[in-house]
């Protein structure tokens, strides 16, 4: 008996079948492998975008800390010039300037009854800024305790985003942790 070292049609398929069997496990090795690695990239390029919106989230509370401060100089500036001290002396200075004026030749009184005019409607106007500053100082105190409240909330979400996730990934381990207490809610 001789054997034919020839393959039969059906070794042939068979052959076939098993190459074509082998690729295609080879392209989903491939594949998986792709999607893998877009995955790692994708997990970092979130964690990057993460961190870099933290940072803007502190940029702006910086900035705009930095705002309220610089607000504050210049209310502080403001009423430093507007102090009530400062404006009383004026006021008394004003009071007396009438009668200073009179004994004034006649030629300077006018020019001095003017500069009283205007030194009046500065003391006014002072006065003005004086109780305006005093409410920017109020308003920038309010808006700094803002500004850090807020820097505090961001900061606490931050925390927990990077610990859970997401705040649906909040929410199911407070539901879970809820669950095994018994339920309580």
């Amino acid at each position: 008996m001789v054997v034919d070292d020839a393959e039969t049609p059906l070794q042939k398929e068979s052959a076939e079948m098993k190459k074509e069997v082998a690729e295609e496990e080879v392209r989903e090795e491939k594949v998986e492998l792709d999607v893998q690695k877009k995955e790692e990239v994708q997990e970092k390029q979130d964690a990057e975008v993460k961190d870099m919106d933290a940072l803007v989230d502190v940029a702006k509370t910086k900035t705009t800390e930095a705002k309220v401060h610089s607000k504050q100089t210049i209310v502080a500036k403001t009423r430093e010039l507007t102090a009530p001290d400062v404006t009383a002396k004026i006021e008394k200075s004003v009071e007396e300037a009438p009668a200073l004026i009179l004994k004034l030749p006649p030629a300077m009184q006018e020019e001095a009854k003017q500069d009283l005019a205007k030194t009046v409607t500065t003391l006014k106007k002072a006065k003005k800024e004086e109780a305006a500053a005093a409410e920017a100082i109020h308003d920038a105190a309010l808006q700094m305790f803002e500004v850090k409240n807020e820097a505090q909330t961001d900061s606490a979400a931050t925390e927990i985003i990077n610990e859970f996730g997401t705040m649906d990934a909040l929410h199911e381990k407070l539901e879970a942790c809820h669950a095994c207490a018994g339920g309580a809610k």
